[in-house]
């Protein structure tokens, strides 16, 4: 087993802890959605923004996939792992039509795009 800090939580800044339903847990599933969209330029206030959060979990991904190993489970947390699969491995309304429960298990299969031809409208891992 290897350890990764790459598929760790979105980190909610100022927002950490606070319920989904006040203005500020509001503003944290807002801008995760929105990251989730492309809009990754956001920022959690007093946090990360959306192209570090993504390119912390792209990095992991692509050394699993780079690792050959036919396959890999990866254990994280939810909003993470929503927030990722949506914007590089289905869409925003796949997503939000299947929400994943805690423990719940997303299961992707395929290959790893191969240098210099990116997933079809994704960023490349």
């Amino acid at each position: 087993m290897l350890v990764r800090d790459g598929i760790r939580e979105l980190s909610a800044g100022d927002p950490e802890l606070l319920p989904g339903h006040t203005p500020e847990g509001l503003r944290y599933l807002r801008t995760a959605c929105a990251w989730a969209s492309g809009d990754t330029a956001l920022r959690m206030p007093g946090g990360e923004s959306g192209a570090e959060a993504l390119g912390r979990y792209d990095a992991v991904v692509a050394e699993a996939a780079a690792s050959g190993a036919r396959t890999v489970a990866m254990i994280g947390h939810g909003a993470a792992i929503r927030v990722w699969t949506a914007a590089r491995a289905a869409d925003v309304a796949f997503a939000a039509a299947r929400p994943l429960e805690n423990t719940g298990v997303i299961v992707l299969e395929g290959t790893r795009p191969t240098a210099g031809r990116p997933c079809p409208g994704r960023a490349p891992w």
